[in-house]
């Protein structure tokens, strides 16, 4: 995604339609890249749609997400506290999450 350039963008009023043009990506990296955005978009999408049109069905599988997220984040300190030197790595990574 930051790879892609932005070549120029028209709007016209007054019900302004913006069109923008994307450069080529040049190399492979770039086409996969461009290819996982668009895709990440649509899962996006798809997912909004889901929370829209399932307000009581989508905050349980959220939940079971997010508390995996917290169980998994609890881990990986408790594995840190473990290495040499980890309750420094802790302290400073708490350190330059507040700034």
């Amino acid at each position: 995604m930051a790879n892609n350039k932005i070549i120029k963008i028209n709007a016209t009023a007054p019900d302004v339609k913006v069109k923008l043009c994307v450069a080529k990506p040049k190399t492979a990296s770039e086409a996969w890249s461009a290819g996982r955005d668009k895709t990440h978009r649509e899962q996006i999408e798809r997912w909004a749609n889901f929370v829209k049109n399932n307000p009581k069905q989508w905050k349980p599988k959220f939940k079971e997400f997010i508390d995996a997220q917290i169980l998994i984040s609890r881990r990986f300190y408790k594995n840190l506290m473990k290495t040499p030197g980890g309750r420094e790595k802790i302290k400073l990574l708490r350190k330059n999450k507040q700034n």
